[in-house]
């Protein structure tokens, strides 16, 4: 049974050489949102800014062409968020119609920080163990030998005690943050990671989203990557992603904003990997601190 036959049909882009499947009526520009591909449509698929012209090949319905020249509509171009599909294609995008390169800026003025207090420590805890004459629950042993039963700690942090307690032999680093009134465990590791503390630093801008890896300890800026906010294929202005949001597109603008910081943190972790020569994870960042536009 062929595509077509099934409701969906292959679109084919080059010179990209990716192929999708999408269900028969939808747009091109949701097809290349499918593939991934970054299309210049920054008027969120309005049809109003005329950018996204792309020439296909195939079983589809043109637009109403209002916004191309008669050059442009006698050389088989359409505009991919109007034109639908309705039958397998291939569609060629130029140059002009993807978004392009910008200079990204990623470092601003800074100011000298006298003194770095940054709001979460490592502190070293190395517990007698358990015997059958002292057989204290694992948590209360911690805060007994760390003097401090007025720490608290998440369950999500308390499921992993007993396993890191024991691979450490009863020698763990806490991370312990300050930022609740009561200040809390929210990681434990096993052995001595007091050397290496690391926060991220992002930045969610309407066209760019910026993230820096800091050494808590230091303050220092180890690695800065930075990437178009994947949100601009749904519009280039707060305005635009304003009104597509409002048509049930919240939940996707949402995920591109996520993709994109994930991109970024993959980025900065392996930087950072190749600059410190050790193998750095998601889960060697301890804090994270997020700003953007209200």
């Amino acid at each position: 049974m062929s595509g077509e036959d099934e409701g969906e049909c292959e679109v084919r882009f080059s010179p990209d050489g990716i192929t999708v499947r999408v269900a028969r009526g939808g747009t091109i520009l949701d097809a290349c949102n499918a593939a991934g591909i970054a299309i210049d449509a920054v008027c969120g698929g309005e049809g109003k800014c005329g950018r996204c012209r792309v020439k296909p090949t195939g079983a589809y319905l043109p637009s109403d062409r209002a916004s191309l020249t008669r050059e442009e509509v006698e050389a088989g171009f359409v505009l991919a968020c109007e034109a639908t599909v309705e039958g397998d294609l291939e569609v060629e995008i130029p140059p002009r119609s993807r978004i392009r390169e910008h200079q990204i800026l990623a470092r601003s003025a800074e100011r000298e920080v006298p003194e770095v207090s940054p709001w979460l420590s490592k502190v070293l805890v190395e517990m007698p163990e358990a015997t059958v004459h002292d057989n204290t629950a694992d948590l209360e042993r911690l805060l007994r030998t760390m003097n401090n039963r007025e720490l608290k700690m998440p369950i999500e942090t308390l499921r992993g005690l007993p396993n890191i307690v024991r691979e450490g032999k009863w020698k763990v680093t806490a991370t312990i943050s300050k930022l609740t009134p009561v200040p809390e465990i929210v990681r434990l590791e096993s052995g001595d990671s007091r050397g290496r503390l690391l926060g991220l630093a992002v930045d969610v801008g309407t066209t760019t989203i910026v993230g820096h890896l800091v050494d808590l300890q230091t303050g220092e800026i180890l690695v800065t990557a930075s990437e178009y906010n994947r949100q601009v294929s749904r519009g280039e202005d707060v305005i635009a992603r304003m009104m597509f949001s409002e048509e049930e597109g919240a939940d996707e603008l949402t995920m591109l904003a996520r993709e994109t910081v994930n991109s970024v943190i993959a980025s900065l972790l392996k930087d950072a990997s190749e600059t410190t020569h050790a193998e750095l994870t998601p889960s060697d960042i301890v804090g994270a601190s997020v700003s953007g536009n209200t």
